[in-house]
């Protein structure tokens, strides 16, 4: 076999290597080049060897082949469903000589290919059929390379196998993680186990086990059940559902938690001999696990694992508590060893609690031990409390001193073009759709605005350039998926070489690229007349020029054959990598860590294009400045590193800086001339793409499952089909919480397919199950749970629409006034809203997309507190002006932007009487994640979870956006706006449920 090796760099200079003992390479003020990976090739060129048996003539010869070939994939590379390739092979038959050539037709997906193959030998074509596979990801050999079988059946079955290798692909095998796991126990010493001297422990063990296993079922209950039809699978979900009823007639979730404790504490006092020797033992105990155990295993919350058992960790925890007990002095030495079986039978009994829930779900992934195990309720029911939980679940520490603006989807586009117009050293746009063309393969307006926004912005800074002396950089990561799907090549083309481009484009005529021309004119211009700039060239080159003058194109989760997962071998019974896409939706410019204050982001569940503007595509956005905005750097570097770029390549602007000291943010801060709206707190949330970490999943699954009695959560989404999160928020309901659940109605879903829609419809036909038959428990524990369908018509009349229907529907809604005690004093001013025709051009026969992922969750204290302001009029006359702003373009960049101002100041008035109010707390979350498989398994999501008076602004909207929606009862008014499907359809949106 032979091992083909290429030496790559990324946007470096040719002849350069990357050598960890080099300098590093120079800025391009002083002639270095920007790395970056660019666009995929189109066109993918392989070597290969094999050997192998020639079967066809008199007797067998060994037949030794090297090949060589260039693929092209005619569809979209990412479904991997075609592939066209040409090979020329050269070698030896026996002792003549032996070459030919072949096309084949290959389906990347079954890693298999069939084609004619002329033999020059033979002077004769042969069928050919051809079959490849990784082995192991990363490649057979690394780089990529595939172990490959080629077979001849018509020829007496003659064959060869070998290795093939890409060429010209310096990223492949290195633009995903080679372990696609982690490992939750390593290989540790394995000590004998205690053995318990006092008979009366028993008992209590029995107890603690059977406790914690309907603790798990009461917090995370399991709402997935199947069967061979749906009605069968309906009714394994009522019978579970059932179970749950009865054993709450015993004993509430609060009793069963309190139960669980006070056995634990008995356990402890019969093993001490002593009753507060026992509260003291189990006080250290919940402390060591929560710390040894449960953080640490829901920390791997959505990740596949390996070695999934409690072993390793509990090990360490028996370690560190036995080494507690062994310097105390409250422990008799012939109490150790009972004390020591109690803690080791607790964390076997929470290793039996972990199996449990992997088998029901049938999925390690979606296993999450309940943290009451550990914590009393008084440890949960603070602000500080859960931020200090929710940074040591996710390991993302919240920042303070942060500005935060909440914005309605339209100001994307002119906040987008602001921060590329006001860049001074760099901007990244990070984002999942960039499209040249629009749904009806027409050119894409705002995308090409967006275009013609970088060239406008690179030109004045060139015209400047003599006088500054600075040219700032910019940068666009898209993932390929979508860049594919919506031929962004075309517009990244222009971007990555404005120097050579042309400005007629497919698809368009004269007048919709005369800004493009107009745009690259100037830019060419002004790259022609400055002196400066000319002078650089002369000495760095034409090269150097063209890669300063230009933007940075990053296609990223590239298609890369040689990395599957799932099955035995890679690429057998598995699926690729590419299935999974990068889902972030991120713009922000000239942060560092040297000042933290200089610079601005805004993370959006939006992507570029026209289909985003507008009231037709309902999404929000933050703006958001100050030092969380590091995170989102951190990430961006994460994200080149993990596609492939080596670290001492990264672009100047994105590398690590030296971070300032605390003296010197607070003199920064100080200095800004609206320091005192820096005063948000915030933690930005990053799940990789594919099999890196997910810690947005870890806190919301954190904040679902321990906010106390008395609290709301509010969850509209716009893929809501998570059987584990709706699980989750069921078990909230029975701890007495009040849950809203938002979920689009097919007509008014961005994704609305039968896979996505099945899913939704089973979860919520499950969620009417539960308030059937636990009703009663739920309203024993003070909680609610509602399920809502936004199934909005078309906005005749633009605002005032959605105005009147909010008005008519408050009014008849007993359950949104119960809620809302403020809600009869808004209802005169939003009906004359309602009543009053705005102007309006809402998109012909297009009804509104729910595609608004903010989530509002507060404490009772907290919304009793907020819910009593005498702020609510006020609030909602200026979010009623600032919605219908933003339903007219022209008024975007005024009326809009200054309302939304407003309406922090008045949030924070609203805020203001609650600082003061004990075990008030609250928290929103804004991002790109939906509540769904895909969103916690495979893709790369950003969230940003904030508290404080700009957590309010989210919840007008909320409040707004929950009085439109239809609230559902029965499965009958269910399936009026979901509709049944098939039997089949049911089937395979099931088995394609992770993807969908």
């Amino acid at each position: 076999m032979l091992l083909v090796t290429v030496a790559w760099t990324v946007g470096l200079p040719p002849g350069s290597t990357q050598d960890a003992n080099a300098q590093s390479p120079p800025a391009p003020s002083a002639g270095g080049r920007t790395a970056s990976l660019g666009q995929p090739i189109r066109w993918h060129w392989q070597i290969g060897f094999g050997t192998g048996a020639y079967l066809a003539g008199p007797s067998s010869s060994l037949m030794v082949r090297t090949a060589g070939g260039a693929y092209f994939a005619p569809l979209n590379p990412i479904t991997k469903v075609a592939e066209i390739g040409f090979e020329a092979y050269l070698g030896a038959r026996g002792n003549q000589a032996d070459g030919g050539a072949r096309a084949v037709f290959q389906v990347p997906y079954l890693s298999a290919g069939i084609g004619a193959d002329y033999n020059l030998l033979d002077n004769r074509v042969a069928m050919l059929v051809t079959a490849h596979t990784p082995v192991r990801r990363g490649g057979f050999l690394g780089r990529g390379t595939m172990l490959r079988l080629d077979w001849y059946p018509l020829l007496g079955h003659s064959f060869t196998i070998g290795v093939s290798a890409p060429l010209g692909d310096p990223l492949a095998g290195r633009n995903r993680p080679i372990r696609d796991y982690v490992v939750v126990d390593r290989p540790l010493n394995t000590p004998p186990a205690h053995r318990a001297g006092n008979p009366g422990l028993q008992a209590a063990i029995d107890t603690l086990r059977i406790s914690a296993e309907w603790i798990r079922r009461l917090v995370a209950p399991f709402l997935d059940q199947d069967g061979r039809n749906e009605r069968i699978a309906v009714t394994r979900t009522t019978n579970y559902v059932t179970k749950l009823r009865d054993h709450l007639v015993t004993r509430s979730v609060a009793d069963e938690v309190r139960l669980f404790h006070t056995e634990l504490e008995r356990a402890f006092a019969v093993a001490a001999d002593d009753a507060s020797i026992g509260r003291a033992l189990a006080l250290r105990s919940r402390g060591i696990l929560l710390d040894e155990v449960l953080l640490p295993y829901d920390g791997l919350l959505g990740r596949k694992k390996h070695h999934d058992t409690l072993r390793g960790l509990s090990l360490a925890a028996r370690g560190r508590f036995g080494r507690w007990v062994a310097e105390s002095t409250a422990t008799s030495m012939g109490q150790v060893e009972d004390v020591m079986f109690v803690f080791e039978a607790v964390t076997d009994i929470l290793e039996a609690v972990r199996k449990h829930a992997a088998r029901e779900w049938d999925d390690p992934r979606l296993v999450w031990l309940p943290l009451q195990y550990a914590l009393d309720p008084e440890q949960y029911d603070e602000q500080a409390e859960l931020d200090t939980l929710v940074e040591r679940g996710t390991h993302v520490r919240f920042t303070d001193h942060n500005r935060l603006t909440y914005v309605a989807n339209l100001q994307f586009m002119s906040e987008l073009l602001r921060m590329i117009r006001e860049t001074r050293d760099y901007h990244v746009l990070w984002i999942h759709d960039f499209p040249a063309l629009d749904s009806t393969q027409s050119l894409d307006w705002a995308s090409l605005k967006v275009v013609d926004g970088y060239l406008t912005a690179l030109a004045a800074r060139v015209e400047a350039y003599d006088s500054l002396g600075t040219l700032p950089s910019y940068f666009i990561f898209l993932d390929q998926h979508y860049y594919e799907e919506r031929k962004s090549r075309i517009l990244m083309t222009v971007l990555e070489d404005p120097l050579r481009a042309s400005p007629r484009l497919p698809r368009a005529d004269v007048r919709d690229t005369a800004p493009l021309a107009s745009a690259l004119a100037r830019l060419r211009s002004a790259v022609l007349h400055s002196r400066v700039l000319q002078a650089e060239r002369r000495e760095y080159g034409d090269a150097w020029l063209h890669n300063r003058i230009k933007v940075h194109v990053n296609i990223t989760n590239r298609v890369d054959a040689s990395f599957w997962s799932g099955g035995v071998i890679s690429s057998v019974f598995g699926y690729p990598d590419d299935v999974m896409r990068d889902h972030r939706k991120i713009s922000f410019r000239d942060v560092s860590e040297n000042d933290p204050f200089d610079g601005v982001a805004i993370l959006t569940g939006m992507g570029v294009g026209k289909q985003y503007l507008g009231p037709g595509w309902d999404d929000r956005s933050l703006i958001i400045a100050g030092p969380a905005l590091l995170q989102i750097r951190q990430a961006a570097r994460e994200l080149l590193i993990s596609q492939g770029m080596a670290e001492a390549d990264l672009p100047i602007p994105l590398r690590m800086g030296q971070p300032s000291a605390g003296d010197v943010l607070q003199a920064q801060l100080a200095a800004l001339p609206d320091a005192a709206r820096y005063d948000g707190r915030a933690a930005v949330l990053v799940n990789g793409t594919g099999y890196l970490p997910k810690p947005l999943n870890v806190a919301k699954a954190l904040l679902y499952t321990l906010l106390p009695p008395g609290s709301v959560i509010k969850v509209p989404d716009s893929l809501w089909n998570s059987e584990f999160y709706g699980g989750l928020l069921v078990g909230a309901c029975l701890r007495g919480v009040t849950v809203l659940i938002v979920a689009p109605a097919g007509d008014n879903a961005p994704s609305s397919g039968f896979p996505q829609m099945v899913r939704a419809r089973e979860l919520l036909t499950r969620l009417l199950i539960v308030r059937r038959e636990l009703a009663p428990a739920i309203a024993a524990a003070g909680g609610d749970l509602r399920t809502g369908l936004y199934a909005l018509p078309v906005d005749e009349h633009g605002f005032s629409s959605r105005a009147e229907r909010w008005a008519r529907q408050v009014d008849t809604t007993a359950m949104l006034r119960a809620l809302w005690p403020f809600a009869p004093s808004l209802l005169p001013m939003v009906a004359d809203v309602g009543r009053h025709t705005l102007d309006a051009d809402p998109p012909a026969g297009r009804s509104p997309k729910l595609h608004q992922k903010v989530q509002f969750l507060a404490t009772g204290p907290f919304w009793r507190a907020i819910t009593a302001s005498p702020e609510w009029p006020e609030f909602m006359a200026v979010y009623l002006r600032y919605r219908a702003a933003t339903y007219s373009p022209q008024d975007a960049d005024t009326a809009a932007a200054g309302l939304a101002d407003s309406l922090e100041e008045i949030a924070g008035r609203l805020l203001a009487p609650v600082r003061d109010t004990p075990r008030a707390a609250s928290f929103a979350v804004l991002g790109s994640q939906n509540q769904d498989p895909r969103g916690m398994f495979m893709d790369g999501e950003v969230g940003v979870l904030f508290t404080g008076a700009q957590s309010l602004v989210p919840l007008i909207d909320l409040v707004f956006m929950v009085g439109t929606v239809t609230w559902i009862d029965d499965q009958a008014a269910l399936d009026r706006l979901i509709p049944p499907v098939s039997e089949l359809q049911r089937r395979i949106a099931r088995i394609a449920k992770d993807g969908v």
